[in-house]
């Protein structure tokens, strides 16, 4: 990927890797401990609403190689060269996932892309 590609992240992936991509300015960074503590999530109510449809454009994108909540749904912006199996190792899934998250908005991807 290109520096600032924006990319959702998979639902399942590793909480401890992800919490240290979080962007410092991140507004949400003061609750996430909250979120991730066993308590109802307010992402998890829109994720079930079928009329609320999260979106990634909700939000300004996160700098680059960090990630942010945004629109109900966790989104990585990408540092230069960055390919499926990087992020994958960055965020603790599976390369296909970030694939197959991310294919209604780039395409078809290959997790060497």
């Amino acid at each position: 990927f290109r520096l600032g590609t924006v990319l959702i992240v998979p639902k399942i992936y590793d909480k401890e890797k992800v919490t240290i991509l979080y962007d410092e300015n991140d507004i949400t960074k003061k609750n996430r401990k909250r979120k991730h503590s066993g308590s109802p999530s307010s992402t998890k109510s829109i994720r079930k609403n079928p009329r609320v449809q999260p979106t990634m454009d909700a939000a300004e994108p996160p700098k680059p190689g960090h990630v942010r909540l945004g629109g109900g749904i966790l989104i990585y912006t990408t540092l230069n060269n960055d390919t499926p199996c990087i992020l994958a190792e960055k965020l603790g899934c599976d390369a296909q996932e970030i694939c197959n998250a991310n294919k209604d908005r780039y395409g078809e991807m290959k997790d060497k892309s």
